[in-house]
């Protein structure tokens, strides 16, 4: 369950009352959270090539 509508509003005026910067923002997508949350999943899962570092061996000769 999320916060409502309500609750944020009251959050937002309790904290600029004590003096706080406030900032509120309104999402106006009709996407579902479960719909964001696989979105930003797939986005952050990039196909990637695994890459194995090798430093070739140094000599220690003096």
């Amino acid at each position: 369950m999320g916060t409502s509508i309500e609750q944020l509003r009251d959050f937002g005026l309790e904290r600029a009352r004590e003096g706080h910067s406030v900032m509120l923002g309104v999402e106006t997508s009709d996407e579902t959270p479960r719909e964001r949350t696989v979105r930003a999943r797939s986005r952050s899962a990039k196909k990637r090539p695994k890459v194995n570092s090798y430093s070739p061996p140094t000599s220690q000769q003096q």
